[in-house]
C-alpha cells in the first residue's frame, strides 16, 4: 500500500497470483460510490489499484478497509458458504488428523516481510512503521544465505506475511537451505483452500495464528475488522487437515479479554488440531501506546483470569509457553511453562528502516528491584514499556537469607 505524498490517493499492489480479477473487481465496485478508481496492470503478477476519495478522508484507512473486503471476496469465491451457525466451525472434523511432532529446538531468526495487513489490531506493534521499506524478495534470500547460517529457525512475520507476494518462493528458499520455516499469522487469508494448499505444497513446517477472544465479538473488536474471527477459523481447519503442518495459537492477554480468558481456554480446547498454546503478555507499544487506556491494564488484575485460562489447558493436556512474565506474579506450579526469552540471542530482520539485520537479545527486561532477587537468572521479566507505564510496584522479589561470612 502507498501513500501519495500529497495526500490525494491511496494505491494498492494486488498480487494477481494470489487475487483472481473477479475478486479485484468485485471489491472495486464496492468503492465506486466513494471513489475516482483507476486499474493498471503493472506486470504479469502486480495489479496496481488506485483510489482516489471524492471527500478527504484518512488514506490509510481507505486502503486497509480495501485490503479487508478484497480478503473477504477472496474467501467468498472459495466457499459455498461461510459458516452462519458457529457450531458449524467449532465442531468442523478433520479427517485421520495425524498429530505433527513437536517443533525441533534452536535458536529463531525473526524476519519481517511485509507491514501491511489486513487487521488493524488495537496493540499492533507494527503500525506505527507501515511506511518503513519492506525488505525486497531477493534481500530476504540474501538474509537467509548469509546472517542466519547459526540459526536453525526462520519466522516470517509482519504486519500478514501470507500477503507477500512471493511468500511461497520464500518458504521453498528457506526449506532448500535447510531452516525450519514458520509463519506468525493472521490466518485470515487461509480461510479459502487453494491459498492454503499452496502454502502447504511451498514447505512450511508451523504457523501460529492469534486468537484474541470468544465469543467472536471480542476477537473482532481487538483487531478491529468484523468477520475476522470466521475467517481466523476457517483459515485454521484448512491449515489443520493438512497433517504436514503444526499450527498453533497465540494469546496476548489484555484489559478487553482477561476476564473471558477462561472461556476462549475453552474454545480453543475444543478445537482438536490445535496441541500448542503461546500466551505472550501485551507490549504496550505502537497501537497498544496509543490505545493504552483502552487495552492495557496490569499484570496483577489479570493474573487470576490467566492462572484459570492455564488451568484449562493443562488439564486438557495441552502444550503450553509462556512468556514476558515475571516469575514472581504467577504461582510457582506454572513456572515449568515459562521461558526465559530474555537471555536468548535472535536475529531480527525489517525492524529498522536500513532494513539492516542484526543479532539482539529478544527484548524482555528485568528492574533495579530485581537485584538481588534469588530468581533473577531464571526469570523471563516482561517488556519495559510494560515499567515504563505502571512501575515496578507488583514485583515480589525472593530475597534469601544473608550470606554467612
Amino acid at each position: 500500500m502507498k501513500i501519495d505524498k500529497n495526500g490525494k490517493c491511496v494505491e494498492i499492489i494486488v498480487s494477481s497470483d494470489i487475487f483472481p480479477m473477479s475478486c479485484i473487481t468485485k471489491t472495486m465496485s464496492d468503492f465506486i460510490d466513494e471513489c475516482y478508481i483507476t486499474i493498471e496492470e503493472k506486470s504479469k503478477e502486480e495489479i496496481s489499484v488506485r483510489l482516489i476519495p471524492h471527500k478527504k478522508t484518512d488514506l490509510k484507512e481507505l486502503g486497509y478497509e480495501f485490503n479487508t473486503r478484497l480478503v473477504a471476496s477472496f474467501v467468498e469465491s472459495s466457499q459455498p458458504e461461510i459458516p452462519a451457525y458457529m457450531g458449524n466451525i467449532i465442531n468442523k472434523t478433520i479427517p485421520n488428523q495425524i498429530v505433527p511432532p513437536a517443533p525441533k529446538k534452536g535458536l529463531r531468526s525473526f524476519i519481517v516481510l511485509t507491514r501491511e495487513c489486513i487487521n488493524d489490531c488495537l496493540f499492533c506493534t507494527e503500525k506505527p512503521r507501515i511506511d518503513w521499506p519492506d525488505p525486497t524478495t531477493e534481500e530476504v534470500k540474501e538474509i537467509l544465505t548469509r546472517d542466519c547460517k547459526s540459526f536453525s529457525h526462520i519466522v516470517f512475520s509482519g504486519g500478514e506475511p501470507s500477503l507477500h507476494r512471493d511468500i511461497c518462493e520464500l518458504i521453498e528458499h528457506a526449506k532448500k537451505l535447510g531452516y525450519d520455516v514458520t509463519l506468525f499469522s493472521n490466518g485470515r487469508l487461509f480461510s479459502n483452500p487453494e491459498f492454503t494448499e499452496k502454502i502447504i505444497k511451498a514447505g512450511l513446517d508451523n504457523i501460529l495464528i492469534p486468537l484474541h477472544g470468544y465469543p467472536l465479538e471480542i476477537h473482532d473488536q481487538i483487531t478491529q475488522r468484523p468477520g475476522s474471527f470466521k475467517q481466523t477459523i476457517l483459515g485454521i481447519n484448512n491449515l489443520a487437515s493438512h497433517n504436514s503442518i503444526r499450527v498453533s495459537v497465540k494469546v496476548i492477554p489484555n484489559k478487553i479479554n482477561y476476564k473471558i480468558l477462561p472461556d476462549l481456554a475453552s474454545f480453543i480446547v475444543s478445537l482438536p488440531h490445535i496441541h500448542f498454546i503461546a500466551m505472550d503478555m501485551l507490549c504496550i507499544a505502537g497501537n497498544a501506546l496509543k490505545n493504552k487506556d483502552i487495552i492495557s491494564t496490569k499484570l496483577s488484575n489479570m493474573m487470576p483470569y490467566m492462572e484459570k485460562a492455564l488451568d484449562i489447558w493443562i488439564m486438557a493436556g495441552k502444550r503450553i509457553n509462556i512468556t514476558s512474565l515475571p516469575l514472581c506474579l504467577i504461582n510457582k506450579k506454572y513456572w515449568k511453562y515459562m521461558s526465559n526469552s530474555r537471555i536468548k540471542k535472535e536475529v531480527t530482520v525489517g525492524f529498522n528502516k536500513s532494513k539492516e539485520s542484526s543479532i539482539n537479545y529478544t527484548g524482555q527486561v528485568l528492574t533495579p528491584v530485581c537485584e538481588n532477587c534469588l530468581l533473577r537468572e531464571k526469570c523471563p521479566g516482561t517488556w519495559p514499556p510494560y515499567f515504563k507505564t505502571y512501575g515496578d510496584g507488583e514485583l515480589k522479589p525472593v530475597i534469601g537469607p544473608p550470606h554467612s561470612t
